[in-house]
């Protein structure tokens, strides 16, 4: 169904709606007859090729955050008051309580990406297959001897289950593959990405929508995952394997743990999301458009059809509801299709790159909050600490 509409005399217009059961092609008329009618092309804004650090340089900074974070809490766990008289503390943390071997364990397993990656740009490309495997089976057989240490040692099987939950998590995600123990393929290949292809097909358009929209959520679920592994074996791993006779602050143990996933969180994203992903995100989603619903529905519509492009202010019909048109220059969406519309809310303007921001704004504004509240000498260290931490973060994201 096509509605035609000219203009009489006086400058009314007259509607006339003409159905026919054959495929019809949406009519673009010259820009002398009707303005509404013209679908533009969509010229985009070329970002320049913004400075990116290396895989090596990144998981170099991601493991001086591991273990600041982790050497923060045995401070939380085991620090002193060697300043009283009374005391027979010299230092600020009894180091004899500290077990060595967990602090083995942690890094063996957050850690095992930066020997591969050094490895491998010292080998050629034919090899990096056949290192995977060794280091898989080296990590593994040191896995299993430390968890051995600590069957005997403690006689526990809870803390062996602590040591080995994460792993339920990470297979659900990431599956058997060998290579994503060690490559970060969600974050590190770039030339992977779905980039934007500009189409006057409005077919061609959805499709790539869904196929950004699963590379966003599976990047999504792959930087929820490693945070929440990395803040577990650095912030509660120590936790769990603290001697019963230990007294600590629960609160502000606690505390650090839900901090340290939200800064991993942030700068894996800040990975993640890179400048030229988000930007084919945008892209996308300026050719999309969006859709309004009208009410009442006697308005005079044509039968939106999935193969045309719809100008900005077309009113459409789509499963018996009445739909209009809202875009910069054209339309391809679907009407009342949930996903298209979210896609369009989130992508359209600046609200991700807002949303990014704002959210570790937040981040950083709340360790501030937590700083003027803190009298422990341990716990200023630990929130100025995570502070620094956060503005590296915060910068990625600015720039």
């Amino acid at each position: 169904m096509i509605l035609f509409e000219r203009i009489m005399a006086g400058g009314r217009r007259l509607g006339r709606t003409i159905s026919s059961k054959q495929n019809l092609v949406y009519p673009v008329v010259s820009p002398v007859q009707d303005e509404r009618f013209i679908v533009y092309d969509v010229k985009h804004i070329r970002i320049p090729n913004l400075p990116r650090e290396s895989t090596e340089v990144f998981e170099l900074i991601l493991c001086l955050h591991v273990a600041l974070f982790t050497a923060l809490q045995f401070v939380h766990l085991y620090r002193t008051v060697w300043w009283l008289p009374q005391s027979f503390n010299s230092s600020g943390v009894n180091f004899h309580l500290i077990d060595f071997k967990i602090i083995a364990f942690i890094f063996a397993v957050l850690f095992r990406r930066l020997p591969y990656l050094m490895l491998k740009s010292l080998m050629p490309s034919s090899t990096h297959r056949l290192l995977q495997f060794i280091l898989t089976i080296h990590m593994v057989s040191w896995i299993f001897v430390t968890s051995f240490y600590f069957w005997k040692e403690r006689k526990s099987f809870l803390h062996i289950l602590y040591l080995f939950m994460p792993i339920f998590l990470y297979t659900y995600v990431y599956g058997f593959s060998i290579q994503s123990l060690w490559e970060m393929e969600e974050v590190d290949s770039p030339e992977s990405l779905p980039y934007h292809i500009c189409s006057n097909e409005a077919t061609t358009i959805r499709d790539q929508v869904e196929s950004l929209r699963l590379e966003f959520n599976c990047r999504l679920r792959k930087v929820l995952c490693m945070s929440t592994i990395i803040s577990y074996y650095a912030t509660f791993i120590p936790m769990c394997f603290a001697q019963p006779y230990v007294h600590y602050d629960l609160y502000w143990v606690s505390q650090h743990l839900i901090l340290c996933w939200l800064i991993i969180f942030s700068l894996l994203l800040s990975r993640a999301f890179c400048p030229d992903f988000s930007d084919s995100l945008h892209k996308v989603a300026c050719h999309l458009g969006s859709w309004t619903r009208l009410r009442p529905n006697h308005i005079p519509s044509q039968l939106w059809y999935g193969d045309n492009l719809f100008p900005p202010g077309s009113i459409v019909k789509h499963q018996r509801e009445l739909y209009k048109a809202d875009g910069v220059l054209c339309v391809a969406s679907e009407p009342g299709n949930p996903t298209h519309q979210r896609f369009q809310m989130l992508f359209n303007g600046s609200s991700f790159p807002r949303l990014l921001i704002g959210f570790h704004t937040s981040l950083i504004l709340l360790t501030m909050l937590i700083l003027l509240r803190t009298v422990e000498w341990y716990q200023l260290i630990s929130i100025g600490t995570i502070i620094m931490t956060s503005f590296y973060t915060y910068i990625r994201l600015g720039t």
